[in-house]
């Protein structure tokens, strides 16, 4: 089903592809048929025709699993609901990696104006002291499925690291490791 959804979405206009996507997206009960449909998108991410249409959804998707991010408390809230939405958060994050990569870990200018690095930042620094407190205190009993958190703790590992790592640095790091 999601080949012929591909091939349909392809007679349209990009911008109307973003649309069509967000709506399966937002339709769909399915979390893991929902991070498939974005997936779909991944061949747009360069095309400026549908570029802030792109990053807006990147961004409410970003901003849902953000959302969760108790900062007073700098802890995680809703985790029932953070973990229902782990691949879709996946998916959106690494195809912002992508986009680092490409681009010498520069956001694009939308998700760089809603300071979304900072907020990254934090909500893994939580999600992280989460999952160490789950594996180290056995007295806190982790919910179901709480294993898929660790999709998303290393797919926001990854966004960190690249956008924290210039390209010119990262050469360097390949290099030196090649040489080994």
């Amino acid at each position: 089903i999601v080949q012929l959804i591909k091939d349909l979405l392809n007679r349209y206009e990009v911008t109307s592809q973003v649309q069509i996507v967000e709506q399966l997206i937002h339709d769909c009960p399915n979390p893991g048929l929902r991070a498939r449909y974005l997936d779909l998108l991944r061949p747009l991410m360069f095309e400026t025709n549908c570029e802030k249409q792109l990053w807006d959804l990147l961004s409410t998707c970003i901003d849902d699993m953000i959302k969760h991010w108790d900062q007073s408390n700098q802890s995680i809230k809703n985790i029932d609901d953070l973990i229902e939405n782990v691949e879709l958060s996946v998916s959106a994050l690494t195809m912002i990696q992508k986009w680092s990569l490409v681009k010498d870990g520069e956001l694009p200018m939308i998700i760089r104006n809603r300071n979304m690095k900072d907020s990254l930042q934090g909500f893994h620094g939580a999600l992280q002291q989460m999952l160490h407190r789950w594996s180290t205190v056995s007295v806190v009993a982790p919910p179901e499925n709480h294993y898929r958190l660790f999709l998303l703790d290393s797919a926001a590992q990854n966004v960190l690291q690249v956008l924290n790592t210039s390209r010119g640095e990262r050469r360097n790091l390949t290099t030196v490791a090649s040489c080994n």
